[in-house]
Order: structure tokens, then C-alpha cells, then sequence
């Protein structure tokens, strides 16, 4: 058994149990706002990302493996209907691993449309199949009251600690090794990157408070450096840690407002119950449950057991990981056992990079332009993921969701395949409208936001040829 000091490190089971019901809650909304409508474009070898076209581009062997007998079961065509089930369930608290099958396959089904909070949420999904969420509020608990009083593992409560930890830190250290974080220039960059930023508010802090953006700047680093030391600082530890939940929470609902970066703040918002102290909530009902459970490194049978140490090892790894990506950022020639470590990680489920516009972020004004023409006259393309253009053919970014937008801000880094792919899915969509064109043009220009340290941006310009879904290519930079 642990010392009673140990509990100081361990999250509160009912915080546990608030996270979990809030975190499902979370990942139904995403799953039905910018998911569900769009799956079949997501998911489906019709869509824009063939499980060919994945498989010959982002080659992972093992992962690739698993995706394949998952879609010959037969289980990618009913997971719109089994996976909220297996939410609904986790939320519950009944059978609450069930959900992490499933939100895995999302997750490497198509890596072009992944973000902070997907990463952040696969991260979350996986420790909370180590943690025991179903301690209070839960199904389980009403069936078998005893779950209550049952021997804790101590490892994954560690781990997961680590992982918030993890996430400040190293978003903290990356930002230290890029010139516009140091120079204080780069939230004000942020904030002008008219598809992640250009945000009314963000936008009236350039206009009326610019000077006071390079304070910010550096607090956000010292803030998210010194967020584990508050959190666990041994004195006055209950005002410390307010002090980094309030803050954390605080930058969380500015990134709201400021940025347009999907759900990962509304995610860490959640997050940060995982934090809230055993006394802080003991306080609020009338009944007092009863004494904590005895804390152990390893508790249960064998398989347990195994598994709790498997999870003591994957937090290890986690760890190695995020160091291994900071060296190959920062390093020149970065890579060797760094590259093997995070390949490691990605397989085993653990891989992150918290390098958030950071350490040199590329912020832009961006200019997407697609239109259809049948002959040499323009078609209007109805309600295609990229917002219906002006007549001029060019459009700020305004996409259906933040999956959209992740997706073609990627477009500079796509690959041939990829290309032919987007092709062969926009042909098909439009050849559902009533005048079918004969001809897409599909472009993005981008032209860097003021002080920005990378000037060159970048000029693409594709045209699909329908119904054939052939592209011809003329790109370049600017």
C-alpha cells in the first residue's frame, strides 16, 4: 500500500466520474455536429480519403492492420449507430471502455481532418481505459455499491496527471523555441490568421490593444510552464491550484473567443476537472460517501494487474515521446532514435505533439477559390463543403465545419494521390446538382499575416475534369 501522501497525487474519484460524464457529453456533440453528417465523405472509400490513398501515403503497418478487419466486420458502416450508443453508455458509466474501439477507428480513418482536440480527445479516450470512471454517478456503481470501496491502482491516476502536465509543458517549450514566441510577436500573428484566428474579438485586440499582445505572449509561456508547480505546490495548495484551474480555464475561454480552433479548448475545459480536489467537491452534497479506497501500484487479478503496469509503461512512453518530437523540432538533423521513438508511441497509441502555432508559426490570409464550369460558362455548385464563392470565384475561409477547414488548409501538403482522391469526391458531389459541370477549378492562395517571419506564400491551382474525376495540375508559390 501507498503512504496517505500518495493521495495528494491522485485525482478525485467523483472529479473522475464529473470528467467522464462531461467528456461523453463532449464527444457526442462533436460526433453529431461535425461528424455524423459528413461520414460517409470522412470515411468511405467514396470519399475523400480512400483507404488506398491512406494506406500509400501514411503507411502504419500495424494500425493499418487493425482499420482493415475493423471495415470487414463490417463495423466502419455501423459505427454511426453503435459508437453514440457506446457514448451514451460511457456517460452512464456502463461499460465505459467501449467507446475507445470505436473513437480509434475516427481517429486513423482519416488523419487529414484531425486537430488539437482529436489528438487531445484519442489521448483522454485511451487513459480512461486504465481509470476507474465509474466509481460514483454510474450505472456499475448502482448495480454493485461495493465498486465504491474496491482497491485503486495508483498508475493510471499518475498517468493521466502526467498527460495534463504534458500538455502545458512541452505547448510551453515549443513556443520557447521559435523567434516570433520570444519576440513576443507571435499571438498578434495568431490572431490575424483569418481561417484558425479572425475572430471579432481577437480582431478588435490588434486594432485597440496591440501593445499589451507581447505581455500576453509571455505570460501564456510562463503561465503553461509553471501550470504542474501550481497545481502541486506543496504550499497552500488548495488557493495554488484555484489559482491554475482559474487561469487555465481563463485562457481556455480566450482561446473561445479568439480563435477559431475547433473544440480543443472546449475539451481542456473539461479536462480540468480531472484536477478539482477530493475536499472541493466532498463539500457540496449532504452525505458523505465513504472512506477513500485503499491506493496500490498494482491492484486486482492478474490481468489487471498486467494491465495497470502496461499503463505505468505507456505513460513512460508518452513521455519519451513528447521529447523525442521537441529534440526532432528543435535539433537540426533531428530524427534517428527520436523518429523510432515517436513511430513507437504512434503505434502504441501515445504519440502527441503539442507544438500548438508554435515554434514558428505559419499564419496567413487565406483565399480558397472553387468553381464549376460547364463549357465556358460558370455553374453555380450549391452546398459543396468549401462556402458557395462570390461571383469573382474567391472566397475567405468558411467552411460546413472545422473538419472542412482542416482538411483543405492541408492542401499545400497534399500528395498525387490525395489530389485524385478530392477530385474523384467533388465530381461526384456535383454531378448530383441540377446543371452538372463538365470542369472544376480548384485553388488557394495565401499571403502571410503582418510581421509574420515566413513571407513566401503559396499559389495552388487545380482543375478536375468531370465526370472522369482526372486532375491537371498548375501550382506554385507567390
Amino acid at each position: 500500500m501507498l503512504p496517505p501522501a500518495t493521495l495528494k497525487l491522485a485525482p478525485d474519484l467523483r472529479a473522475l466520474s464529473l470528467f467522464r460524464i462531461g467528456f461523453a457529453l463532449y464527444l457526442l456533440a462533436d460526433f453529431a455536429v461535425n461528424l455524423l453528417p459528413d461520414y460517409g465523405d470522412f470515411f468511405s472509400d467514396a470519399g475523400i480519403l480512400p483507404r488506398a490513398v491512406l494506406i500509400q501515403d501514411r503507411p502504419l503497418p500495424a494500425i493499418d492492420a487493425a482499420l482493415l478487419q475493423f471495415e470487414r466486420l463490417g463495423l466502419g458502416a455501423l459505427l454511426p449507430i453503435v459508437y453514440p450508443a457506446a457514448l451514451i453508455a460511457l456517460a452512464a458509466g456502463w461499460r465505459t471502455r467501449g467507446a475507445s474501439v470505436f473513437e480509434a477507428y475516427l481517429f486513423w480513418r482519416n488523419p487529414l481532418i484531425k486537430a488539437g482536440a482529436e489528438e487531445l480527445a484519442h489521448l483522454l479516450l485511451l487513459w480512461s481505459c486504465f481509470l476507474p470512471l465509474n466509481r460514483h454517478w454510474s450505472l456499475d456503481c448502482a448495480r454493485d455499491p461495493r465498486l465504491r470501496t474496491r482497491p485503486v491502482s495508483v498508475l493510471p491516476l499518475i498517468a493521466i496527471r502526467v498527460q495534463i502536465a504534458a500538455l502545458y509543458v512541452f505547448a510551453a517549450l515549443f513556443k520557447l523555441a521559435g523567434p516570433p514566441w520570444l519576440a513576443g510577436t507571435a499571438l498578434a500573428q495568431a490572431l490575424a490568421d483569418d481561417a484558425y484566428g479572425g475572430r471579432a474579438v481577437g480582431l478588435l485586440l490588434l486594432d485597440h490593444a496591440a501593445p499589451l499582445l507581447p505581455a500576453v505572449n509571455h505570460a501564456v509561456i510562463l503561465f503553461q510552464l509553471g501550470f504542474p508547480l501550481l497545481v502541486y505546490c506543496p504550499w497552500r495548495n488548495d488557493l495554488m491550484r484555484g489559482l491554475a484551474i482559474a487561469g487555465a480555464a481563463a485562457m481556455h475561454l480566450a482561446f473561445i473567443v479568439c480563435l477559431n480552433v475547433g473544440g480543443f479548448p472546449y475539451l481542456c475545459l473539461i479536462m480540468l476537472l480531472l484536477l478539482v480536489p477530493d475536499a472541493w467537491i466532498a463539500r457540496v452534497p449532504a452525505r458523505r460517501d465513504p472512506a477513500t479506497p485503499p491506493l496500490g501500484w498494482l491492484t486486482g487479478g492478474i490481468v489487471t494487474r498486467v494491465a495497470q503496469a502496461a499503463c505505468g509503461t505507456l505513460a513512460v512512453l508518452m513521455l519519451a515521446g513528447n521529447v523525442a518530437g521537441l529534440t526532432r523540432t528543435v535539433l537540426p538533423g533531428g530524427g534517428g532514435p527520436a523518429g523510432w521513438v515517436e513511430l513507437l508511441a504512434d503505434t502504441l497509441q501515445v504519440g502527441q505533439r503539442w507544438s500548438l502555432f508554435a515554434p514558428s508559426p505559419s499564419h496567413w490570409h487565406w483565399r480558397f477559390r472553387l468553381v464549376g464550369h460547364d463549357d465556358a460558362t460558370a455553374v453555380a455548385l450549391g452546398p459543396l463543403p468549401l462556402a458557395t464563392t462570390t461571383s469573382a470565384g474567391d472566397a475567405a475561409p468558411s467552411f460546413a465545419t472545422h473538419r472542412w477547414l482542416k482538411y483543405f488548409t492541408r492542401m499545400p501538403d497534399f500528395s498525387a494521390a490525395d489530389w485524385d482522391a478530392l477530385g474523384g469526391y467533388l465530381c461526384r458531389r456535383a454531378s448530383a446538382l441540377p446543371r452538372p459541370p463538365t470542369r472544376l477549378e480548384l485553388g488557394l492562395t495565401t499571403r502571410s499575416v503582418a510581421g509574420a517571419a515566413i513571407q513566401d506564400g503559396v499559389t495552388i491551382r487545380r482543375e478536375i475534369q468531370c465526370p472522369s474525376g482526372a486532375v491537371s495540375t498548375v501550382s506554385g508559390s507567390a
